[in-house]
Formats: C-alpha cells, sequence, structure tokens
C-alpha cells in the first residue's frame, strides 16, 4: 500500500515545478539527499560538456538505478532537469553499398531557432552503420520538451572509403518520458548529393 502511495507521489511530481517538486519529495522522505547528489551531477555533466555517453550510462546506472522501481523518486527527480538521454536507434537501408566508414553526427531542432548540440554517433570498438544494420546510442542532451513536430538533423563528415550512406530511417526515445518519434530519411547521403539532411519528427 505505501509502495503504491510513494509511486503516485513521484509520478505526480513529474507534473511540477523543478524546484517544487524537489523540495516537497525532501520534507516527504526526511534525511533523504537525493536533489543535492542529482544537483552536482548535473552540474559536473555542464561542465565538462558532453562525456563519452557510454561512461555517462555506467555512471547514470549506478547513481540513479535506470529501470529499477525502487529507484523511482531518484530518476523522477534526475527527469527535472534540463537535460535528458536519449536511445537513438539508426536503421541503414539494407541495399548495395549502403553502408558508411564516415563520422556522423546528429542534432534536434525545436524550432525558433532552438537546436541542440550536435552529438557524435559512435560506439568504440564497433562498427556503426552498416548495411542493413540498427545501431543503438546513448546520447546525452538539453532538453527542449517534446520531441513530436521536432526536425532531426543527420551529418556525415564524408571520410572513409566507403563515404556514401543510405538512411533509411532514425528513432529517438526520450528516457524520461518514454516518448519515441521517428524520422524517416530513404535517402543518400554522400558528397555527390549532399552530406546534410533534415526531416521532421512524428
Amino acid at each position: 500500500m505505501v509502495k503504491h502511495i510513494v509511486t503516485s507521489i513521484i509520478l505526480a511530481g513529474l507534473f511540477s515545478t523543478t524546484s517544487s517538486f524537489a523540495n516537497e519529495q525532501e520534507e516527504l522522505f526526511q534525511g533523504t539527499k537525493i536533489s543535492d547528489s542529482i544537483s552536482s551531477f548535473e552540474e559536473s555533466m555542464l561542465r565538462n560538456g558532453v562525456i563519452d555517453e557510454e561512461a555517462y550510462i555506467q555512471e547514470y546506472v549506478l547513481k540513479f538505478g535506470n529501470g529499477d522501481d525502487g529507484k523511482a523518486y531518484e530518476r523522477a527527480s534526475f527527469c527535472q532537469g534540463r537535460e535528458a538521454e536519449y536511445i537513438v536507434n539508426v536503421y541503414t537501408s539494407d541495399i548495395y553499398r549502403a553502408g558508411t566508414d564516415s563520422r556522423i553526427h546528429m542534432q534536434i531542432n525545436w524550432g525558433a531557432g532552438a537546436s541542440s548540440n550536435w552529438a557524435r554517433l559512435d560506439v568504440s570498438g564497433r562498427d556503426d552503420f552498416e548495411q542493413g544494420a540498427v545501431n543503438d546510442f546513448y546520447v546525452f542532451l538539453r532538453n527542449n520538451g517534446s520531441l513530436a513536430n521536432t526536425a532531426l538533423t543527420i551529418k556525415s563528415d564524408g571520410s572513409g572509403d566507403k563515404h556514401g550512406w543510405h538512411l533509411d530511417r532514425v528513432t529517438i526515445e526520450d528516457t524520461c518520458t518514454g516518448e519515441v518519434a521517428t524520422a524517416r530519411f530513404n535517402r543518400w547521403i554522400s558528397k555527390s548529393v549532399g552530406l546534410i539532411s533534415t526531416r521532421r519528427m512524428r
């Protein structure tokens, strides 16, 4: 019974303001200083910029218990911050020579001149963007709201022996809200037709 009550309080807090939610929950859980640890963690992330995604995920899981119901309060508090963790799935088309060796970056365009930083899509030691492959990446970017009706820009640097790339689509999940949006490209990204492409997210 207590667990259900606490869960309801946490979910309700997601819709309150950042400061009021953290303060209210600390009053309910006396002696718990979750917001302090979250605040210092976020400040460290901002100070160092976008760090290596894998290292961030490891620290995130250890600190906030990603997916653990018992850590719902910590996770809800973290999700009140200005940044968000996104899971990005990139689908390379299954057609002849669709794969690429080039370096690939992404940017979320929120509209009204607001865009995220460029994020490199790369996992060390993994051969990404092969023909017919689906590659997942964990990206940490500023959160400007819902992904619906934003735009996604994909950029290739055109390097490597296989610089041409046929991109099918990209899906992005906001791990805090669970929202998923897809940008459908279905086009070549190459030196001959252009190394940058933007599509609406839906």
